[in-house]
């Protein structure tokens, strides 16, 4: 459980606690009722005060400063707690659990939607330093991007969490059906808009839940596993840019941490010193038994040199 949820926990406690104090002195001004003690000023109601509990009195003092104006009991009637006091306490609920949100995610509420970041990050990506994206890349990651924001449903950015990007992302990522019979089916469409940088109109989808009801039922074919994860690598550096300058809640990206394709930097196995020893100093090369085969004796010793794939050295000539 997070620091947020420990302290929402502690907010709805609170707020709890005052319920239930406030009902207990509404009893307690219906006992004084019943015994007929009605004059704050009076002997009586003095002796009653002092036989309560120091807990009983501060019920009945935090009744009394919070009672709607002129309100008169009656015996018999229920105890409820009154709209202006249960509106308030609503309230401080609200204000309270905003200023944790914006400690904890460090995003502020507002009308900010993820599609309005993902625009951002795009065209981030168009001027990066050192190396801009290729148009290429450009077209993949928006692709990308509006998958995203279609399967989120375009959530206000304070209301993102990992729960939402793991339940509306993730999970229905891995049934949606291929983009091509998607783009090219009218019935998956409600409209269409453009964007400066597509020539042709691009669809308005129908919502996600309708879509995936639909391609269940036709069996219609998905993205490979391979193919998914890796577009969940991309999508998981655009939480982490998100995070890290701000614009999106901050640790979205380790949601994807089991789903995401890892690059081949990290699975790479690399050759050690003796590796290299046991290669160069069999009796095959010493021996000059490779030279009838010259494919095996030089690209070891290229790749070695200049750190070539197989496939380049293999087409020099």
């Amino acid at each position: 459980m997070t620091n947020k949820n420990f302290q929402l926990d502690d907010i709805e406690a609170s707020v709890a606690a005052d319920r239930k104090r406030y009902q207990r002195g509404e009893e307690i001004a219906r006992e004084m009722l019943q015994d007929g003690i009605e004059d704050s000023d009076s002997p009586k109601f003095q002796r009653f005060i002092d036989d309560l509990t120091e807990e009983d009195l501060k019920a009945y003092a935090f009744y009394d400063e919070t009672k709607p104006e002129g309100e008169r009991l009656q015996v018999n009637q229920p105890t409820t707690m009154p709209t202006d006091l249960g509106k308030a306490l609503e309230e401080q609920t609200e204000r309270i659990t905003e200023k944790v949100q914006e400690q904890v995610t460090g995003i502020k509420r507002g009308n900010v939607r993820l599609s309005d970041v993902a625009e951002q990050w795009l065209e981030w990506g168009k001027t990066k330093t050192p190396k801009p994206w290729a148009p290429k890349t450009q077209s993949k990651y928006r692709g990308f991007i509006e998958s995203l924001v279609l399967l989120m449903e375009n959530p206000l950015v304070h209301e993102i969490d990992a729960d939402m990007v793991q339940e509306r992302y993730i999970h229905r990522r891995k049934q949606f059906p291929k983009k091509k019979p998607l783009n090219g089916d009218s019935r998956f469409h409600q409209g269409e808009k453009t964007v400066p940088e597509r020539l042709n109109p691009i669809p308005i989808f129908i919502s996600p839940s309708e879509i995936l009801k639909i391609a269940k039922s036709e069996g219609m074919e998905t993205d490979s596993a391979n193919t998914i994860a890796g577009e969940f690598g991309d999508i998981k550096r655009f939480f982490e840019w998100g995070g890290t300058g701000k614009k999106l809640p901050k640790g979205l990206d380790s949601v994807f941490k089991h789903h995401a394709k890892k690059s081949r930097a990290k699975t790479r196995h690399y050759f050690t010193h003796d590796h290299m020893k046991k290669i160069f100093e069999s009796e095959a090369y010493r021996n000059g038994t490779l030279h009838g085969e010259p494919h095996k004796f030089w690209i070891p010793l290229i790749a070695a040199y200049h750190g070539s794939r197989i496939g380049e050295i293999a087409q020099l000539e």
